[in-house]
């Protein structure tokens, strides 16, 4: 089981990644962001809640545009949903922002919505359909779902774009707190989510789709909750009992065994 003082991602120390965001070659950037996104998920950590002091301090001092960079380490680096949202903000307010800042912001807001951040998720619906109702806009996001897809494919990673339709990120967004156990944020219900979702018109057929691929993204975050808290052993276990490789869960053995990781859950985060 991770230490819980211990969180910083191995990942983070990559030369690679360090040299991408060295002072004076931020503009390089964007051409790279779907592959550090596939990294910046796969270093999972249960809760998001951190802070990022040197952007913090940056901010305050020199102001936004000096605390980017700074920010981008957390962002990406440690999974820091607050770092992720002041940056989906601050390309989201930009007067005159172009197509590729427009793709920055949905990134970042792509990031935190991920960590199940129910403002990110909400915003990011509202965005979404804002930009599909904009014919100049349309294509950015068009853009940003082929370059997540090609990053994500160069990686051996498959991307379809399941958490960018809005329907599927109000319906996240409007659950209760307490079926968020589970997910890493510390924002985990809107009240706007759930009176949007309760008023966006869909289609049957594609609302059904809608539903699985949100009840497949839950499915994925309790497997990287159980990772990250379980030993070895008891992920295994937990794995067989929940999602079995041949046939269907014992409903039994299932409950019991979320509850054991409701219950470590409970103690990981004291």
């Amino acid at each position: 089981m991770t230490n819980k003082t211990d969180r910083k991602r191995t990942f983070f120390s990559a030369s690679w990644l360090k040299d991408f965001f060295i002072p004076g070659h931020w503009h390089l950037c964007f051409l790279a962001f779907a592959g550090i996104f596939g990294i910046a998920v796969a270093g999972y950590i249960l809760t998001a809640e951190a802070s990022c002091p040197q952007g913090d301090n940056l901010l305050k001092t020199k102001g936004m545009e000096s605390a980017v960079q700074a920010y981008a380490f957390c962002a990406i680096g440690e999974n820091e949903e607050n770092a992720q949202i002041r940056l989906a903000q601050y390309y989201q307010n930009k007067e005159n922002a172009t197509a590729q800042e427009k793709m920055k912001m949905l990134f970042y807001y792509h990031l935190a919505a991920e960590n199940g951040n129910a403002y990110a998720q909400t915003t990011l619906a509202k965005i979404l359909l804002q930009m599909d109702s904009n014919d100049a806009e349309r294509p950015i996001v068009a853009q940003y779902m082929s370059q997540m897809t090609t990053m994500m494919k160069s990686r051996g990673m498959l991307f379809k774009g399941e958490l960018l339709h809005p329907y599927a990120l109000l319906l996240l967004a409007a659950e209760s707190p307490d079926q968020k156990w589970y997910y890493p944020t510390t924002q985990k219900s809107s009240a706007e989510a759930r009176i949007l979702s309760e008023q966006y018109k869909i289609d049957p057929a594609r609302k059904r789709e809608i539903l699985r691929q949100a009840s497949l993204w839950k499915q994925q975050k309790m497997k990287e909750t159980a990772k990250e808290v379980l030993t070895v052993d008891e992920y295994k276990s937990f794995m067989q009992a929940v999602y079995p490789e041949k046939g269907r869960a014992d409903a039994f053995e299932r409950g019991q065994a979320v509850s054991k990781l409701k219950e470590k859950v409970k103690e990981y985060l004291r």
